[in-house]
């Protein structure tokens, strides 16, 4: 971390989730160096906490900025779009795209920080957002700015929405053996990059986001279909149908 040319990066663990030991590390003055929510550590005392917290490994990658409209939502810290796809016939179709959004001095956009994040619903033509919540609370109270900027996020517009969903198929159409993908896409200032593909994705975000449940009129039958296409037509391993 120290040594000249080598910040800034992005940390985070080899193995786990919801962002739990993920680390923005912006430059270094002395034996210091400063993190995205903008302390200043001890390089020492940060690579012995990484060491001995994350014993199965640990990564540092580029550190990603975000598109400039997503900024103006997001504050500095990047921001991921999950798509939704469910493999039909040869192609995957996107059933839902939405955006998680980082809290106010979070590193990452995902609860595991500490900070509660926004997620918000976008219209998969327009790319505007429709509506948005915090992650961390259940029920429909939505929320019409953002938390960390203050600009309105109900109307305004996710660019390059048409790319993010084509690469997301793109993705899926690598692994169709999985009837399902949630692709978390970071629309970087430098375009659209895939952040990971999830086979088993979850839906929480979604239902708060959208207070609507997964098991809805239009996507359940989508489910069913999606389901019988891999010879699945009755409870598997005491796990009811859709």
């Amino acid at each position: 971390l120290l040594t000249p040319g080598n910040l800034p990066v992005f940390g985070k663990p080899l193995a786990g989730s919801r962002s739990v030991g993920a680390v923005s590390i912006i430059k270094v003055q002395g034996d210091l160096v400063e993190l995205g929510d903008g302390r200043q550590v001890s390089a020492l005392v940060l690579g012995n906490e990484i060491a001995a917290a994350f014993p199965k490994g640990y990564m540092f990658q580029e550190l990603l900025r975000p598109h400039p409209e997503i900024e103006r939502l997001s504050g500095p810290a990047v921001a991921s779009i999950r798509v939704f796809t469910l493999w039909q016939g040869t192609a995957a179709v996107p059933l839902y795209a939405m955006i998680r959004l980082p809290g106010r001095g979070a590193m990452a956009d995902d609860m595991g920080t500490g900070r509660a994040n926004t997620a918000a619903m976008l219209d998969m033509v327009s790319g505007k957002i429709t509506r948005a919540h915090f992650g961390d609370q259940l029920g429909g109270a939505s929320i019409d700015v953002s938390p960390v900027t203050g600009v309105p996020l109900v109307g305004a517009v996710v660019p390059e929405i048409a790319n993010v969903l084509d690469l997301a198929k793109q993705a899926h159409a690598m692994f169709a053996q999985h009837g399902a993908i949630g692709t978390d896409i970071v629309l970087s200032d430098r375009g659209p990059i895939i952040n990971e593909l999830n086979a088993n994705p979850l839906h929480g975000v979604f239902q708060r986001a959208s207070f609507t449940g997964l098991l809805n009129p239009t996507f359940r039958p989508l489910f069913l279909a999606a389901l019988a296409e891999k010879g699945i037509t009755k409870r598997q391993r005491g796990l009811p149908l859709p």
